[in-house]
C-alpha cells in the first residue's frame, strides 16, 4: 500500500486534525473514554439515582416506551461514513498539467481535505445526536431509528405572563427556581444558559437582567470567552446566580434531508459545564482487504477500500460512539416564546 494510505498514516492523521469549532460540544464534554470491549455499562444517574437506561424505537424525537427495554449494557451503532480518496493521483503528472508544483506537497494537502471532510461529517454526527439528547431527552441511535433514554427529562413551555415576551415575566426568577429545583433533584446546578438569537432581544429588555449584567460588566468573570465560533455571541454574566449566558444558533441537515436548527426558535437551555461524557466502543476492524479484521480501540479507524465495479478507491472513517450524561435530569430545557 502506498505509504499516503498507509493505515498508522491515517489513524494518526485524523487524530491530529481539530474539529470544526462546536460550541455545545466543546462546552458540554467533559470525558472521552475509550472502551477496550465493544459492548461495555451505559448506566448513568437519574436524579442521583443510579439506574439502566431504557433502549428502544424512536420516532420524532421521541422513545416508543411500550415497546422499549432496560439496557445496562450496550454495544454503540458505527458511524461509517466515506469519500473518494483521490489524492494519489496527484503523485502521478496527469495530461496537460505543468511542472510546477510539489506532487507530494499537492496530495498530501488533498489527504489532509479528505481526512478533515470525513472528521467534520463524524463530529456534526456526535454534535446532532448531542442537541437531540439535550432537548428530547433523547439519544438518537441507529440511524436515529433507536433511541436511548437515560431517565426522565420533562421540557417546559412558558404560557402566559410567564412568556419572556410579556414585561410581567419574572426572569430572574425563574432561572433561579430551575436552579434550585435542578440542584435538588441531581445535585448539579446550571452555570450556563443558552439561548437562541430571538430570545435575545428579551432577555435583554428586563430590567433586572440588564441591570445585572451591567454591574459585571467589568468583571473578570465577564470577560467575553474567545474561539466561541459562528453562531455563537457571549451576552454576559449574572453574578447572582453565577451563569454566563450566551445567544446560540446553528443548523444541521435532520432525517429527512431538511435544514433545522439544532436549537428550535423561542428556547433556553440551562447546563452545567462538562456535564456528559462520550464513550467509544472498541470494533472489529480489517486493515486490509485481504486479511483478518482486528479488535480496534479508539475513537476513530481509517482506512482505503477499493469500490467494487469501479477505478475509484474510497477513504471510509469508523467510529462507535456514544453520549451520556452524568445525570438524566442534570439540565433544563424550556420554550419561552
Amino acid at each position: 500500500m502506498n505509504g499516503l494510505y498507509e493505515i498508522r498514516t491515517l489513524i494518526a492523521a485524523i487524530k491530529g486534525i481539530k474539529s470544526k469549532n462546536s460550541f455545545l460540544y466543546n462546552l458540554l464534554i467533559g470525558k472521552e473514554i475509550e472502551e477496550r470491549t465493544a459492548t461495555f455499562e451505559i448506566h448513568t444517574k437519574d436524579g442521583q439515582r443510579k439506574k439502566a437506561p431504557l433502549v428502544g424505537r424512536r420516532d420524532k424525537g421521541i422513545l416508543i416506551e411500550n415497546t422499549a427495554f432496560e439496557k445496562m449494557v450496550y454495544s454503540p451503532p458505527m458511524i461509517k461514513i466515506h469519500t473518494i480518496a483521490s489524492a494519489e493521483e496527484f503523485l502521478t503528472q496527469q495530461f496537460g498539467s505543468t511542472i510546477y508544483g510539489n506532487p507530494m506537497e499537492n496530495a498530501s494537502k488533498k489527504l489532509a481535505e479528505e481526512l478533515s471532510e470525513l472528521k467534520t461529517v463524524a463530529t456534526r454526527t456526535k454534535y446532532w445526536a448531542l442537541a437531540q439528547l439535550l432537548i428530547t431527552g433523547v439519544l438518537p441511535v441507529e440511524d436515529g431509528k433507536e433511541g436511548i433514554k437515560y431517565g426522565e427529562f420533562t421540557p417546559e413551555i412558558l404560557t402566559g405572563t410567564d412568556k419572556w415576551d410579556n414585561s410581567a415575566s419574572d426572569k430572574m426568577g425563574y432561572l433561579r427556581r430551575k436552579q434550585i429545583e435542578q440542584q435538588k433533584i441531581s445535585g448539579i446546578v446550571a452555570d450556563t444558559l443558552i439561548i437562541t438569537p430571538d430570545v435575545t432581544e428579551w432577555l435583554l429588555k428586563d430590567k433586572l437582567i440588564l441591570e445585572t449584567l451591567k454591574a459585571t460588566g467589568n468583571s473578570v468573570l465577564s470577560i467575553e470567552p474567545k474561539g466561541l465560533g459562528d453562531g455563537t455571541a457571549y451576552i454576559g454574566y449574572l453574578a447572582e446566580l453565577n451563569m454566563k449566558i450566551y445567544s446560540f444558533i446553528d443548523w444541521i441537515t435532520n432525517e429527512e434531508g431538511k435544514e433545522e436548527p439544532l436549537l428550535p426558535a423561542g428556547t433556553i437551555l440551562g447546563v452545567k459545564s462538562k456535564s456528559f461524557r462520550i464513550h467509544y466502543g472498541a470494533f472489529q476492524f480489517r486493515l486490509k482487504q485481504n486479511e483478518s479484521s482486528k479488535l480496534f480501540i479508539g475513537k476513530e479507524a481509517v482506512r482505503k477500500v477499493a469500490i467494487q465495479g469501479s477505478e475509484d478507491d474510497q477513504l471510509e472513517l469508523h467510529s462507535a460512539p456514544l453520549v451520556i450524561p452524568n445525570d438524566a435530569q442534570g439540565w433544563f430545557y424550556t420554550k419561552v416564546l
